[in-house]
């Protein structure tokens, strides 16, 4: 999102592949889905028994674009209207990695499983240009709150017990853990 957001600021003209189709995933509705499975799974887990919802499951939020697609929603949620976006075909971007022409998963089971509703792309896309700062210009205007990894919720040490835990923005304990390992490239909030 923060490429495209940047290059339909600062070019006239842009050539983005139609023809990869999957779906764009939020990352804080990627965390609400995981937040969801790990409370499931410490509510209903007994030591030495396998949970019995153990397995693969597969999230993306819902709907189906092309490169292409997303980056006009992009250009049109932000305002950036001057840049000429035009379609092409991905042999014109040669690479040494294939790529899928058709790459969307199937969510029926985590989304029966764990009765987590799914956001459509569009409405999460408009979510998280909301919490990103606004490309004007050329120029990046801090006017919106902005987190740099999962929105909302961060790690830190609790006050009173020094075992990690993930908590809102509001201090809002939501799962204590026993054992964490985080691995990030950003500084911490």
């Amino acid at each position: 999102v923060k490429t495209m957001l940047n290059l339909t600021a600062t070019k006239p003209e842009l050539k983005v592949v139609f023809d990869q189709t999957g779906t764009p995933t939020y990352a804080l509705d990627l965390a609400e889905a995981v937040m969801t499975v790990l409370k499931d799974y410490g509510c209903n887990h007994r030591e030495g028994v396998p949970h019995e919802k153990s397995g693969i499951y597969h999230f993306s939020n819902e709907g189906v674009c092309s490169w292409y697609d997303f980056t006009k929603h992009i250009a049109e949620y932000s305002g950036h209207m001057s840049c000429d976006i035009r379609p092409c075909h991905s042999n014109e971007f040669p690479s040494p990695v294939k790529r899928p022409a058709y790459s969307v998963l199937d969510k029926t089971r985590i989304r029966e499983t764990f009765g987590i509703h799914i956001p459509y792309w569009t409405d999460s896309l408009k979510k998280c240009l909301m919490m990103h700062p606004v490309i004007r210009n050329g120029v990046m205007e801090e006017n919106r709150p902005f987190f740099i990894t999962l929105p909302m919720r961060f790690w830190r040490n609790t006050k009173f017990r020094r075992k990690p835990c993930i908590v809102d923005a509001n201090y809002t304990t939501f799962l204590r853990l026993k054992k964490v390992t985080v691995y990030s490239t950003t500084a911490p909030l």
